[in-house]
Formats: structure tokens, sequence, C-alpha cells
């Protein structure tokens, strides 16, 4: 069973300010927040320096792969997780890295290639292919919205 109840109808062009705020505001704050932890971790030096200054533990990550950067205790962050794999990088301590949930000081210790034994080389190749074909269908999809010239009355009906 199925219930579609109408809540309200946009009007065409952009969506107010009001609208818009709580979508926007969390993004904001959390990259002033970023800047302000990056701005206060400026010179410092260890690790432990850092994890003193602010108060926090330092935490580590072992088998960090560059298919999936998952930090323990964080999650998934792009960009922290990938300065690990600079080999000129290795026993050095990062500058402070912004990411989406948090400030981050990172210190390689070891980079190797090891083979995945679990990695099925067609599933994931099937995979990236299919990802590839869903965007290239959107991309058409949208152009063709772009270029076409559709009213979308469907609320008047209902």
């Amino acid at each position: 069973i199925l219930v579609v109840a109408v809540t309200g109808e946009d009007p065409k062009g952009l969506p107010s300010v009001n609208k818009l705020r709580p979508m926007v505001e969390s993004i904001v704050r959390n990259e002033l927040k970023g800047k302000q932890l990056a701005e206060k971790l400026a010179g410092v030096n260890t690790l432990e320096a850092a994890a003193q200054k602010l108060n926090v533990p330092v935490l580590r990550a072992d088998s960090v792969s560059f298919v999936s950067p998952l930090l323990g205790g964080v999650g998934y962050e792009l960009k922290a997780g990938g300065f690990g794999f600079n080999k000129s990088s290795v026993g050095k301590v990062s500058a402070p890295i912004v990411g989406s949930s948090g400030v981050f000081l990172v210190k390689p210790e070891n980079i190797y290639a090891k083979a995945d034994a679990t990695a099925n080389v067609q599933e994931t190749m099937s995979t990236l292919t299919n990802q590839q074909r869903g965007v290239l269908l959107y991309g058409s999809m949208e152009a063709l919205k772009k270029t076409a010239a559709v009213t979308d009355n469907r609320t008047k009906f209902l």
C-alpha cells in the first residue's frame, strides 16, 4: 500500500533563502570549525603534540587501502586517507587536513602493495562499467531537460 500526498508546490526558479538555510548552515559551520582547528594546529610537528593541544587521543588506522580509505572511529575520509599513499610522506606529519568529519594530522608509517586475494576483477570491472553507464544516462537526461521546454503540471491534477 502506498499513500502519496502533495505537501506543497515550489515555484519555478531559485529556492528561497529560508528553504536553503538549514542545508547550507551545517556545511558552512563545519568548514569554519575546520579552518579554526587547522589554524590552531599550525606549526605542530608531532601527532602527540597535536593530540595534547586539542585534548584528543592519537588514533591508529591500520590497513587503509586506496579502494577504501576507512579510518577507524572516523569513517571515510578521502583527503586524510589519500595523504598516506604518497611515498614521500612516509614518516612525516602532514599539515592539518580539513576533512568532512574533522581535522586530521596524518603520519604514514609504511606503504606497501599487496594483492587483494578477495578481489574479483571481473565483478569490479562490471560494477565500474555499470556506474559509468548510469552517469552517462543521467548526464544525457539532464542535457535533454535543459534543451526541452517542458512544464511539470502534475500537481494541478491531484
